[in-house]
């Protein structure tokens, strides 16, 4: 089994998984399987599973009914997503926010890579209904992720650089299949200070603070204020807080974590809060 992990970015021409020398699909371009749906599904289905995952490399139509692995109609990551129709077409799900599906895939005759969104409830595209899921065996979600009292978890989002945390288990939980990294625990959380917590839909960013007049600055240029997050001491051990423009702000208990930072552009604000 292997873990889980995203992808948000097209293959590099010489990743060994979309040539033919480990892939079993027709030859496109040179010795790339690329653009081809099937190529790439096969592909991506190898490079999430350490060449474990066989595919079937026939018409992406006839794929459901030529494989062994468990199929379904609920989506899961690194699942193939298969669509019927002519030739059908076939993609690889990256990640699963609520209702929307993000899949990563190719286009015979067409683009080499691309990625769509797709709410559950109606996955058919034009021409093509939906058929179902083939389960990559290989594939394992659990990366230590454990329910801990008093935890607060810590994500990282490949795809644009921001942090989340949550000591919320179950919103740990579909953080991570949402295709973020999850780091581990950031800090446990105690004491009776109430850490806010706010989201800027624009940016896509998650802000914390103890600070009663910054909430309410917060909440008055636009921010969502979603509530307390964890609580924390009055004194205790740091959480230090930086910032670093287009990423936003970040927080960390780790001193080595903020001098790299500090190195890397990114302005140490001060202490958070304590934990």
């Amino acid at each position: 089994m292997t873990k889980f992990s995203p992808r948000f970015t097209e293959p590099s021409e010489d990743n060994p998984y979309y040539l033919s020398t480990l892939n079993p699909c027709i030859v496109i371009d040179g010795n790339s399987v690329l653009p081809n749906c099937v190529g790439y599904a096969n592909g991506r289905s190898r490079e999430l599973s350490d060449n474990q995952a066989q595919m079937p490399a026939c018409n992406a139509v006839d794929w459901m009914n030529n494989t062994s692995y468990e199929t379904g109609t609920e989506p899961r990551l690194g699942a193939v997503i298969c669509w019927s129709g002519s030739y059908g077409h076939v993609g690889v799900v990256e990640a699963i926010d609520g209702d929307t599906i993000t899949v990563s895939q190719s286009n015979y005759g067409g683009t080499r890579w691309f990625l769509t969104e797709h709410n559950v409830n109606d996955l058919d595209i034009p021409s093509h209904p939906f058929m179902g899921f083939i389960y990559n065996p290989y594939v394992e979600i659990d990366d230590g992720l454990s329910k801990q009292k008093n935890a607060v978890y810590r994500f990282y989002n490949i795809s644009n650089g921001l942090h989340f945390m949550t000591a919320d288990y179950d919103e740990a939980v579909r953080t991570r299949n949402n295709g973020w990294t999850y780091e581990g625990v950031a800090f446990f959380q105690s004491g009776d200070v109430p850490v806010y917590r706010f989201y800027n839909p624009n940016m896509g960013e998650h802000m914390y603070t103890v600070s009663d007049s910054e909430k309410d600055e917060m909440v008055s240029n636009g921010w969502k204020y979603e509530g307390i997050a964890f609580y924390s001491r009055q004194y205790g051990d740091e959480v230090y807080r930086l910032y670093n423009g287009g990423l936003g702000h970040h927080f960390t208990t780790s001193a080595s974590e903020v001098t790299t930072a500090v190195k890397n552009g990114w302005q140490l604000e001060g202490i958070g809060w304590y934990e």
